[in-house]
This record gives structure tokens, sequence and C-alpha cells, in this order.
């Protein structure tokens, strides 16, 4: 007599019986039964899923593994044993490199070994100076006294340029390298933006002071828009009888930059200070 769980078997003479159940990718359980024709018997039954292993390594290591969809607690390299058999959808994963997907079939008592090249991602930097410039990544110097475009292939990641002149001073950012995508810089220290520099009391009140620029004073009061060419600068403001809250702005300028800048200064209680 053959039928499929969740069953039920009606009229059974009173003896024994010897049950079977099988399923495709599990233990097949065999089990003797006896029948009382006076009580109904009911059998909750588990079956053991037939398991196969699995060996993965990647170069680079340290890749995630996902099974099914499901990502593994662990990363490559992997030797695992407990695999149901069958048809398994692999997938190996790392970031800047090229995912790895493939269909595998896992075999009851067998360990199949996965070796994986993971192919890392690209991008390309393109950076123009003008009117010329030294470039570094990461601190490395790349290319000295440059006024041509600077192409390079990097893998992908996060990187911080800089390019520095002698006298019209340091452009520095970091950038992120996309997968086959081009990064195009252009540091152009020949480019003068005006930035309006403003000065408030802790009320909100406009204080005249004076503004600084690289250390530098540039004889201009706040209110007011000071020049300034591409690249890192310092910006300070002064007032006798004033501190700034914000003592010092270290800002980036770069094409396009119109952002302006506020200066909070709180005026010296000289009473607390002889108390002090």
């Amino acid at each position: 007599m053959e039928g499929n769980t969740p069953g039920r078997i009606n009229k059974l003479a009173s003896g024994s019986y010897q049950l079977k159940l099988h399923k495709d990718g599990y233990q097949t359980l065999t089990k003797a039964v006896k029948i009382n024709g006076e009580t109904n018997l009911t059998l909750n039954e588990s079956l053991v899923p037939l398991t196969g292993g699995l060996k993965i390594e990647t170069e680079p290591n340290s890749a995630a593994v996902y099974i099914d969809g499901k990502e593994l607690k662990k990363q490559t390299p992997l030797d695992l044993t407990d695999i149901s058999t069958g048809t398994h959808q692999l997938e190996i994963r790392k970031n800047g490199y090229a995912s790895v997907t493939k269909e595998i079939e896992v075999i009851e008592g067998q360990a199949e070994q996965i070796t994986a090249k993971l192919n890392q991602l690209t991008g390309e930097l393109n950076v123009q100076v003008r009117p010329w410039g030294s470039i570094y990544l990461n601190d490395k110097l790349q290319k000295s006294s440059s006024d041509i475009k600077y192409k390079i292939q990097l893998p992908v990641d996060h990187y911080q340029l800089k390019v520095i002149h002698p006298t019209l001073g340091i452009w520095e950012k970091t950038i992120e390298i996309t997968p086959d995508n081009t990064n195009e810089i252009v540091v152009d220290f020949n480019h003068i933006l005006k930035i309006p520099i403003t000065a408030m009391d802790d009320a909100g009140n406009p204080v005249h002071a004076e503004i600084y620029l690289d250390d530098q004073n540039t004889g201009k009061m706040t209110p007011s828009e000071i020049e300034i060419n591409v690249g890192l600068h310092k910006i300070l403001v002064k007032k006798e009888g004033y501190l700034a809250d914000n003592d010092q702005m270290e800002i980036l300028v770069d094409k396009g930059f119109d952002k302006p800048q506020k200066f909070i200064l709180k005026k010296i209680d000289k009473g607390a200070n002889l108390n002090q």
C-alpha cells in the first residue's frame, strides 16, 4: 500500500506492519508498527536530510558565501559538511570584486571542491591640473609637476587625492572609484571665486571683524566677499574683545563653490576673567 504524507489509512486489520517513509534528499525511514483494531494509531515521524560536503576556496580569501540566497556566517576558506543533497545556487561575493554565481550538485557523503579566482573591479581616474602640479594618491607621488591629463586604472575603492602647487596651494579630496566608470577631476588653481564672509554675535547681531586668509590679513572686514583661488584654505576672523566659537575654518574651494562662511563671535566678559 502506498500513499503520501500527511495521510490516513483506514480499516487495517490488527497485526504487525512495516512502515516505510521515503522522500528524495532524506534518509528512508523503516519502522515496525503494531495495529490494535480497537484504537487509532497516530504517527509523527521526522526524516533526516541526506547531506554532503562542500569545500570552498577563493583568491583572495575572506569572501562571503551565499547558498540558495542565504549568507553563511563564516567567510572563505570554508569546509562544510552538512549541506543537503541536491541542486543549490552558490554565490560568492567580495567588495571590490565581481561576484561568482554557479549551480552546484551536492552528493551524499561526498565533498565537492570549489575554487574561485575573483576578478577585481576597476575604474579610471583622470586628473587635469592647471597650470600644473604634483599628483598624489594616498600620499604616494604619482606624477610630478604635471600639466597634462594624468590617467590611471584603479581598483574599486576610496582614495585620498592630493594635488600640490609650490606657490598656488594644495587641493585635497577623498574620491571614490566605481566599477567601469571614469572619474574626471580638474584642479584649476588659476580659478578665482568670491566667497561671502560674515560674523555675528551670539544674539545674531552683525559684527565687524577682520578677515584672515591662510594666516594673512586680507584688509577686509565682515561682512564682505573675499577672492579665493581653488584649493584648501584657512579662514579666520578677529575682533578685539571677541572670541570666535569656530576659531578657524578649513575649506576646500573648488569650481562652483559658493557656500558663505559664517562665524559666531562671543564678547569676552572681562569682569568674569578678573574673578577667575
